[in-house]
């Protein structure tokens, strides 16, 4: 669960423009937990998904490096071997320059921790200020073994032609044409052909061209990740691992505006809150695309918004297996709030709750339709009820 977060919505019914949706602020306390393990005993929904924190399962082996403000984050982080751990202290760090990417991981970077603040990731910013396409890029070569918590990124946006000299050749992957997706996708995080730890993370206002405001998984590396299922049986999840991560107020002009699986990719994503994300195409808070495949677990997905259609998630006819379970949505708006082009995929033990669209999920598998236990205050704001809370 992503730490030290409150769930509140403020009602916004009456505003200037008439939206008469909820926005949703959320500030800390333990959502999916509380929600699902609290709603009505006849409707059943139990919270099955219980593993470890990733914090916990990694065994510092090396030194730790530390950074402070005015001192560079890639610079300690080039110092750095396999086993160590950068840690950046509180304080707001910025590219001097325009580039493709401010903070870059590659192959010499696997199994390196590079960390903030997880309890508190608003207080150390690594913000892009639109002069970078990517706010974190990982090359090919990265594995599991490293991680980056911690941290609110925010200010990408990959929009080349603004950015970057025409004709200028690429520093991150020169083989790669300059009209392809890899610069047009990913703003807050690019992970190429690699399957980092992306965990206590928030990653907001980062704005894409085409596809992944937030995250893009552009290529994924198979790197392994057990968790619990249902109970004693367990998955293994290719790709990368995004977790206990806000994604919020990313805008992209295509697909996935938090989170884009891209094609032939794999990612586990697993109790996030994504809110109010908006995409001008599809997948409002996560698109999955041709021959991707996403493991989507324990997620709080409200008040984001697709033009096309998905506003919550979006999976197109072309990808492979997609599973979404213990996941509230509620709020979403533009358009159904899951998309699949037809496509059988599989949502279980999930709730659905003020979505616009006609899409129903399969009531046999544990899915209900049922306010998420919130109460209104006098000051306008949404918490969860005493009953949601309780437990």
């Amino acid at each position: 669960m992503w730490r030290d977060v409150k769930n509140r919505t403020r009602d916004v019914a009456g505003n200037p423009s008439g939206d008469t949706r909820s926005e949703v602020e959320l500030t800390g306390g333990d959502i999916i937990m509380s929600m699902l393990r609290n709603l009505p005993t006849c409707l059943y929904i139990l919270l099955i998904i219980s593993c470890s924190s990733p914090a916990e399962d990694f065994h510092e082996t090396g030194q730790v490096i530390e950074v402070h403000p005015g001192e560079s984050v890639q610079g300690a982080l080039d110092q750095a071997k396999p086993g160590d751990t950068v840690l950046v202290h509180p304080g707001t760090y910025s590219p001097r320059k325009a580039g493709e990417a401010f903070i870059t991981f590659q192959k010499r970077h696997n199994g390196v921790k590079l960390t903030g603040k997880p309890s508190a990731p608003e207080k150390v910013v690594l913000d892009g200020k639109q002069k970078v396409l990517h706010v974190v890029y990982f090359d090919q070569g990265i594995e599991r073994s490293t991680e980056l918590s911690g941290f609110t990124i925010t200010g990408g946006f990959t929009f080349p032609e603004k950015i970057l000299p025409a004709g200028r050749q690429s520093e991150l992957r020169s083989e790669i044409s300059r009209d392809n997706d890899f610069y047009y996708d990913g703003a807050g995080v690019m992970i190429y052909n690699s399957s980092p730890l992306i965990n206590d993370n928030i990653i907001t206002r980062n704005r894409s061209a085409r596809c992944g405001g937030g995250i893009s998984v552009f290529r994924s590396r198979h790197s392994f990740f057990s968790l619990p299922r249902w109970e004693n049986l367990f998955i293994r999840v290719q790709g990368p691992a995004i977790i206990n991560n806000l994604i919020s107020h990313n805008r992209t002009t295509k697909t996935g505006a938090g989170i884009d699986v891209y094609n032939g990719t794999k990612a586990l994503i697993i109790n996030n809150l994504l809110w109010a994300n908006d995409s001008e195409g599809i997948g409002g808070a996560i698109a999955v695309l041709a021959h991707a495949s996403a493991e989507i677990h324990g997620n709080t997905v409200v008040g984001n918004s697709a033009e096309c259609s998905g506003s919550g998630v979006q999976v197109l006819r072309e990808a492979k297996e997609t599973h979404i379970t213990n996941t509230i949505f509620t709020a979403n708006s533009g358009s159904d709030v899951i998309n699949t082009q037809g496509k059988a995929i599989t949502v279980e033990a999930s709730c659905f709750y003020n979505n616009d669209g006609t899409y129903s999920p399969p009531t046999q598998a544990g899915n209900i339709s049922a306010p998420p236990l919130f109460v209104k205050d006098p000051n306008g704001d949404f918490y969860l009820s005493q009953i949601g809370s309780s437990g």
